[in-house]
């Protein structure tokens, strides 16, 4: 099994590469991150070293990523959100104060379950937000990524490693359709 030494990688070298990805332009990267654009050239290029690949190449006025990039780019902002989020400063959650935006997935029949709870949120965290996205097959590993905050799915889904759960109610599926509608009687001799 070959493994990296990472004591011989800059793991600084990630966060600037996460900028130049999303800002595609180094004097731009530079700015934001508060750096000179020759400072920025020149962590690209240790990247580059480190890595064995050009990464960015200028066509234009802009940076186009590699296929390695593009991969490396995926994997690392999971990394880099969850590091974000384990050096972050530990404030209690206060939801009279908080203006975080949560994040669910659920399919849309599940839209009643939430009324009671954005009513309530309404009155007592008002600067709270609440970002719904449909149900997919994606979801779980989404929340393990940690670009979700909740999913609600179908127990029998498998699930990715650190993630836990809870049962969300007990569901009684229906069949609904017209009086008089073909399937109609079907449906009543099987209720």
């Amino acid at each position: 099994m070959n493994q990296i030494d990472l004591t011989r990688i800059d793991l600084n070298l990630l966060a600037i590469f996460e900028v130049l990805m999303e800002e595609r332009q180094v004097s731009r990267a530079a700015e934001r991150l508060g750096r000179t654009q020759s400072a920025l050239s020149h962590a690209l290029a240790r990247l580059r070293r480190q890595l064995g690949d050009p990464l960015l190449v200028r066509v234009g006025g802009t940076m186009q990523p590699s296929p390695l990039a593009l991969a490396l780019s995926e994997e690392i902002q999971p990394i880099l959100r969850s590091i974000r989020r384990t050096l972050a400063p530990r404030q209690p959650f206060d939801p009279a104060t908080s203006e975080r935006v949560f994040r669910i997935a659920m399919a849309d029949f599940w839209s009643f379950a939430v009324v009671d709870f954005l009513a309530h949120a309404a009155r007592h965290a008002s600067g709270i937000g609440v970002s719904w996205s449909a149900l997919r097959e994606t979801s779980l590993l989404a929340l393990a990524d940690e670009q979700l905050d909740l999913v609600v799915a179908p127990s029998a889904l498998s699930r990715p490693d650190g993630l836990r759960s809870a049962p969300a109610g007990n569901l009684a599926w229906r069949c609904f359709m017209r009086q008089g509608h073909p399937g109609w009687i079907v449906s009543l001799s099987v209720v």
